[in-house]
């Protein structure tokens, strides 16, 4: 038996033993040293022991079943005889590199989970297929940061690098972006052996940054930390990042995107710049994964419907045909739109809680980004789109409250997605948690009919549906529109996609 572990896999017995054997298995024959089967710590002291192998390990691997987390969100239950939320806790306090599998039947992390573990949900991994298994093997491996014990030099394998900075920075290996770094947290990847230039520059103030060479010859973790006020050398074109693009299963895509800093007389130059996308994609069928995180597209058959309120002279009642489409099963959570765009604007802070606080105009950049390293066609619903999506299949809404989270049951705060009941079409938060930006311009109503309609070409807001947290009843419907300039935002402004 080992006394030294470079993976921990955690698992509930009772449901998920046999994937966890399975892994274990597989990794161990391609020589990693996996810490799996807890019988061999039943004598001695079981704690201690148990934390040792999690001190030693560099991935931590998190099998979930549907009934992984019962004992941690039950408040009658003694947390010290939960070893499985021991194990989690313990990793998430040192920071090792936390990797959930989500087996079938589990959509995500619950919202309750205990402050000690709550963290876990902002992890991501590998999305569990046991149909397509031997492609989903190859992408865990892709999230390991510890490298096979049976791993030479003359083999194409990789060094593993520690960085550590005083600051946020962003850093590339012979101009390729590999990481952005936060300040006084440890950040693990891997770099192929040889020797490489780094270059690392301050995401705060672009204007610092500097460049040095390491010779990472062998198979091995590599500390390295990052001190500004060394060198100071102009970015150069050929040190600037490109964007990476790889296939995985069906479409993944590993972008950055940056815009050039040039030097001019000897100095920098720092305006004009867009920090890479860390955000890896995937595309199966038609269920989005941004970093292992789903958004569900659903199918919307066409046909024929009367748009607006009868006697309203803005949004007079009319005919409307639409084509099939697509739209967003619900509003895009925070940890896509950080994926994407880097960064969280929302008041209301939670993984799973509709990203806020956004413009038209922004929304309009991160469908561009998604687009960009999808290849898809993701937009802004219509507001015809939005509307006959909004009113499902004919059904009666009886009580708001099970469909919607507003003015009566939210507190005036946003809550985590598809928590409420969902419409005939299947979509969730239609109305209230927050507003969704439509692509349309605000202008009033055709009076005759027509054939999906894009909206006026001009005009100087463009409209928001559905209501939000603090809305009334009579706002939260289909056919109220609310709109505003076009780089407003507010705490209520949300977004849901079509195509």
């Amino acid at each position: 038996m080992t006394d030294n572990y470079d993976i921990f896999i955690s698992y509930r017995r009772d449901g998920g033993f046999e994937t966890a054997k399975h892994l274990n298995d597989l990794l161990v024959r391609d020589g990693y040293t996996v810490s799996f089967d807890i019988d061999t710590l039943r004598e001695g002291d079981f704690d201690n022991a148990l934390l040792k192998r999690i001190d030693q390990c560099v991935d931590f691997i998190l099998v979930v079943d549907k009934h992984t987390f019962d004992r941690a969100i039950n408040p009658k239950f003694n947390p010290k005889k939960d070893w499985l939320r021991t194990e989690l806790a313990y990793a998430l306090k040192l920071r090792k590199n936390i990797i959930p599998l989500l087996l079938s039947g589990v959509d995500g992390f619950p919202t309750n989970l205990p402050e000690d573990i709550a963290d876990v949900a902002t992890k991501n991994g590998p999305v569990y297929n046991k149909y397509y298994f031997d492609e989903f093997y190859k992408r865990l491996k892709s999230f390991l940061h510890c490298i096979p014990r049976n791993a030479k030099v003359e083999d194409n394998y990789y060094a593993t690098i520690t960085l550590y900075s005083d600051f946020d920075a962003s850093v590339s290996s012979d101009g390729e972006h590999i990481a952005n770094v936060k300040a006084k947290e440890f950040t693990k990847m891997k770099v192929p052996l040889g020797e490489h230039v780094l270059e690392y520059v301050s995401i705060q103030d672009p204007s610092r940054h500097y460049s040095e060479v390491h010779a990472l010859n062998e198979v091995k973790n590599y500390v390295i930390q990052i001190k500004l006020g060394k060198k100071i050398f102009p970015i150069k074109s050929s040190l600037l990042p490109k964007i990476v693009l790889g296939v995985v299963v069906a479409v993944a895509i590993i972008g950055g995107v940056y815009h050039a800093i040039k030097p001019e007389s000897g100095e920098t130059q720092t305006e004009a710049v867009e920090y890479p996308m860390d955000a890896e994609v995937e595309y199966y069928d038609e269920t989005l994964f941004v970093n292992g995180i789903p958004y569900k597209m659903l199918p919307i058959k066409g046909g024929e419907f009367y748009m607006g309120i009868e006697g309203d002279e803005e949004a007079q009642k009319h005919k409307v045909t639409l084509s099939d489409y697509m739209i967003g099963e619900t509003e895009i959570p925070q940890s896509i739109w950080e994926a994407v765009m880097g960064s969280n604007p929302s008041r209301h802070i939670g993984p799973n809680y509709p990203v806020e606080q956004i413009s038209w105009n922004d929304c309009q950049l991160f469908i561009a980004r998604l687009n960009k390293l999808t290849g898809q066609t993701f937009k802004l619903p219509t507001e015809a789109e939005w509307e006959y999506a909004a009113r499902g299949k004919g059904e009666t809404i009886v009580t708001l409250a099970d469909y919607a989270w507003y003015e009566v049951n939210s507190g005036h705060t946003t809550h985590a997605i598809g928590m409420k009941n969902p419409n005939g079409w299947g979509l969730k938060d239609v109305f209230g948690n927050v507003w969704e930006w439509c692509n349309d311009k605000h202008a009033v109503y055709s009076r005759s009919d027509v054939k999906d309609p894009k909206g006026p070409e001009t005009g100087d807001m463009n409209v928001f549906r559905g209501g939000g947290c603090g809305s009334e009843a009579e706002t939260c419907s289909p056919t109220f529109r609310g709109a505003c300039m076009p780089e407003e935002s507010a705490d209520a402004l949300g977004i849901r996609l079509a195509k």
